[in-house]
């Protein structure tokens, strides 16, 4: 696992990570899960990738490690007005 950098990960640097990867929409992967919940909740993907670069995490991620990659499960919240 030569390849594997392993570093603390809270809310506040989960919330920077997601927003330097949404800068670039070909960085954001949309999976077929997600494309289901989109659809159940009538959300598109500008809302999906607003949310990425604008929302807030509410709670401390939760990292699956996956032996392609690393995964990261959290809920953005759209900022609050």
């Amino acid at each position: 696992m030569e390849n594997v950098h392993l570093f603390e990960l809270n809310a506040t640097s989960a919330k920077r990570i997601i927003k330097e990867i949404a800068v670039n929409t070909e960085r954001v992967i949309i999976t077929d899960h997600v494309r289901l919940r989109m659809k159940q909740r009538r959300i598109t993907t500008a809302q999906v990738l607003d949310c990425l670069r604008k929302g807030l995490v509410r709670e401390e991620p939760n990292l699956i490690i996956d032996m392609v990659a690393g995964k990261l499960n959290l809920r953005l919240f759209p900022a609050e007005i």
